[in-house]
């Protein structure tokens, strides 16, 4: 019993720890740089974030970004899954689709955000550039979970006549998806980031990125932080369940 509550005041003292410095340094840097527009106050930024919890629109915007994000999150997810499938069982695949996810991780996001901004509207566009990013970065981490996968067991699947369907829905799909389970969900966090990020660029109406381009453009410093403050939470909140969410899914497989 004593170490079970050693090990919760041990979890909890860290990041207690770490928020207090956060905190500090943060007063500081508001009292160094001596202006509200430059670096806001705690006070000033909580004030705002309170603010925007009061306000109806900001639970519309938190669904549009939401939404968006969720949308190209789960188009990329399982794409992603399935051509890592697909590349496990024919190989000249994995040899044809690895210069393309490569030359996908290295495109400019801004660049590429600008002109699907022209192309395909500022709605349409962050969800595209979202799919563009993380769409590769998930394909690689169901590959890399898909190489971890002991080949004994896929060698004696095939010689008991399984076909690679069976293969693939009997073994690569839940072993895959099994270790690959907290590395997909971190990317949800990513993907909320670019979501916002692409927003911004692409000026798309009613939207987190929209409010902090309006923020920044009028100078409502402590608003900007605010609604940063905001978009990491709901982050956090996000990855966590989505994590959960894996972790039940998958607990037959463990």
């Amino acid at each position: 019993m004593k170490k079970t509550w050693r090990q919760i005041l041990s979890a909890l003292l860290y990041p207690i720890i770490i928020t207090a410095i956060a905190l500090i340094w943060w007063e500081y840097s508001a009292w160094s740089a001596g202006s509200e527009f430059v670096f806001p106050s705690l006070e000033s930024t909580f004030s705002a974030f309170f603010k925007l919890l009061t306000d109806e629109k900001t639970y519309e915007i938190l669904l549009n970004t939401t939404a968006r994000t969720l949308l190209s999150f789960f188009l990329s997810v399982i794409v992603a899954h399935g051509l890592a499938i697909l590349s496990a069982l024919f190989n000249p695949l994995r040899k044809l689709l690895t210069p393309v996810v490569n030359a996908l991780r290295a495109l400019p996001t801004m660049a590429v955000t600008l002109v699907l901004a022209i192309w395909a509207g500022a709605k349409l566009a962050p969800v595209i550039v979202s799919v563009l990013v993380i769409l590769p970065t998930a394909f690689v981490a169901y590959v890399e979970g898909i190489d971890g996968i002991d080949k004994d067991v896929l060698s004696m699947a095939k010689i008991d006549g399984a076909s690679n369907l069976t293969v693939a829905f009997r073994f690569l799909l839940p072993l895959s998806a099994l270790s690959s389970r907290k590395s997909v969900s971190a990317t949800l966090s990513l993907n909320l980031k670019l979501m916002v990020a692409a927003e911004t660029l692409a000026g798309t109406a009613n939207s987190l990125g929209q409010s902090m381009m309006i923020s920044s453009i009028y100078f409502e410093t402590a608003s900007l932080m605010a609604l940063t403050v905001l978009t990491v939470i709901l982050s956090l909140l996000l990855q966590s369940l989505l994590y959960r969410i894996l972790l039940l899914l998958t607990k037959k497989i463990d």
